[in-house]
């Protein structure tokens, strides 16, 4: 799930959580590892139930580096309401989100750089550009504790 999945207000059949759950997570100060629980269709009409476990961007962000991975590039995916009565119809939709719901994360071994892959010298100049600087603790220097940066950090290079 996106960071920013549950800030918004949103009703969908197909993708449900626990308003109890839901409720919990938008009471708490600290919202880390929150998890709530849900319900997902597929479009054959089949439900599983799925846990949505909290985790902010500075965190998952820390958790790469920590494994000897760098982030190179983040989007955002966002529910299509065009897709979405497509595949479940108009009734499974009763409010769409106005938050991205998932993201996708690309990660190399920060190894790969000294390793001499093809891209090595474009990913080590980016890797430097963005190195975020550790400090004492679990939190990266350039972003306050508990905050969030407004823009995403790194930028994409073309």
């Amino acid at each position: 799930m996106h960071p920013d999945a549950f800030e918004s207000q949103w009703d969908l059949q197909f993708l449900s959580y626990d308003l109890s759950a839901l409720q919990r997570y938008r009471d708490a100060v600290d919202k880390e590892d929150i998890a709530v629980p849900g319900r997902a269709r597929n479009i054959a009409g089949g439900e599983n139930a799925i846990t949505a476990i909290y985790h902010s961007r500075c965190s998952v962000v820390e958790a790469a580096l920590d494994a000897g991975l760098m982030l190179t590039d983040e989007r955002d995916l966002w529910i299509d309401l065009e897709t979405a009565v497509q595949m479940f119809g108009t009734d499974s939709i009763r409010r769409m989100p106005t938050t991205p719901t998932y993201w996708v994360l690309t990660l190399v071994k920060s190894g790969m750089v000294a390793n001499g892959h093809a891209d090595a010298a474009l990913l080590d100049r980016f890797i430097l550009e963005h190195q975020p600087v550790r400090r004492r603790g679990r939190s990266l220097s350039h972003i306050p504790p508990c905050a969030e940066p407004a823009q995403p950090l790194l930028e994409q290079t073309s």
